[in-house]
């Protein structure tokens, strides 16, 4: 994923998604975290970061380098899930 392709998600479907939700919710101002890790196609230049958070109404926060393991702990056992049926190995005994 690119810069450009990320900022268009956060400005089209992110800002779409968290419309809905503060409607849903009934609070339309409602401040949302998005957290992301250090990928550099999630960084951006200072003013354009400000935009993008005051359109959107949201803060960011960054996870410090080398920790998406720790904040994304289901990534194996999704990867795995695929080899598994009803918690039965189907491509031999592990």
């Amino acid at each position: 994923m690119t810069k450009a392709i990320f900022k268009e998600y956060l400005i089209y479907s992110v800002k779409r998604w968290l419309h809905q939700k503060r409607m849903d919710l009934g609070k339309e101002n409602q401040l949302a975290l998005l957290t992301l890790d250090n990928f550099s196609g999630h960084c951006f230049e200072a003013d354009e970061l400000h935009k993008i958070k005051k359109d959107l109404n949201i803060k960011l926060l960054y996870f410090p380098a080398n920790t998406t393991s720790f904040t994304q702990p289901l990534d194996p056992v999704l990867s795995f899930k695929p080899f598994c049926i009803v918690g039965k190995p189907t491509m031999g005994v592990f």
